[in-house]
């Protein structure tokens, strides 16, 4: 496989897959954007990758596979939240939905044939197919569409469930990296009681685990499951207060934490469901050797 669509590609998962497969160098990365994405995220990278840019239409989709014989889609792009205003409905499921199906039927025009999905535990609240929120219902219909695609397309897909993600380069704002980096201030935190078990996976992992579909996609060419699910998770499950108790021992001072402050998430998942083992995949790094490299990071950038 030489050429590789990469969607969602200024995403925290996103640039760090295309920094690996930029150093794998087998492959011509094509990186799909919207117009006003933040390319600067993509840094000295950016000249290693040949840049797509989606209007919301079709035809931007479909005069890409004109252009360009694509071997496989990541599919990374996602409107990923749990709260939305009215107003974002339209633009969730043109990032949810619509946009992976204009991908899929372009795939089905021109003959690619391999397609590596993103999907999120937050599909299943207490251990059913029950989506705790819009997003996580958007990412469980996609799924739908897929199958679809799989069958009327001759199409094989690998979709990865992900837990949470976290590492370093983190442009997000996620909990995590934002205690990291306010761990020298008073700044006080406001957090629900922490009682919620998390699988953290640190970004390299998650990117082997992109890889390893990659690999496994190809070797399973024939099989008959045209479409395969598996959860991305960690070995270990700690509560978020576990987590933050970790993270100050090892950064050796106490934050600001006002327990039971905040609310749960109206179908807060406190015990979450795994899926299928991906092929030989698993996860390596441990979340205190995670907290280390990102600490160390930061010190080395500032």
């Amino acid at each position: 496989m030489k050429n590789i669509l990469i969607t969602g590609a200024t995403s925290f998962i996103g640039k760090h897959l295309i920094r690996r497969l930029i150093n794998v160098g087998e492959y011509n990365i094509t990186a799909l954007v919207r117009d006003g994405s933040d390319l600067d995220i993509l840094a000295d990278n950016i000249n290693n990758v040949t840049i797509h840019h989606y209007n919301s239409d079709y035809n931007s989709i479909d005069s890409l596979f004109q252009k360009t014989s694509f071997d496989c889609v990541f599919h990374l792009a996602a409107f990923s939240s749990y709260y939305y205003e009215v107003n974002e409905v339209s633009t969730m499921i043109d990032s949810n939905i619509k946009l992976g199906t204009f991908i899929l039927e372009a795939m089905k025009q021109h003959g690619c044939k391999y397609f590596i999905n993103t999907s999120t535990y937050w599909q299943h609240y207490k251990n059913y197919n029950q989506p705790i929120c819009l997003y996580a219902a958007t990412k469980k219909a996609f799924e739908d569409i897929i199958e679809y695609y799989c069958i009327d397309g001759g199409i094989k897909a690998i979709s990865l469930k992900l837990h949470d993600v976290y590492g370093y380069d983190d442009h997000r704002g996620k909990l995590l990296n934002t205690l990291i980096k306010n761990g020298d201030s008073e700044k006080v935190f406001n957090l629900t009681k922490g009682e919620q078990k998390l699988y953290m996976v640190f970004i390299d992992d998650v990117i082997d685990a992109y890889i390893e579909a990659l690999a496994l996609i190809k070797k399973d060419h024939n099989s008959n499951e045209s479409h395969a699910i598996y959860g991305i998770f960690g070995k270990e499950k700690f509560s978020l207060r576990e987590i933050i108790e970790i993270l100050e021992k090892i950064m050796g001072r106490k934050l600001n934490i006002n327990w039971g402050k905040k609310d749960y998430y109206k179908f807060q998942i406190m015990e979450p469901r795994i899926e299928n083992k991906l092929g030989n995949w698993e996860a390596k790094v441990s979340l205190r050797e995670g907290i280390k490299i990102i600490l160390n990071k930061e010190d080395h950038d500032k």
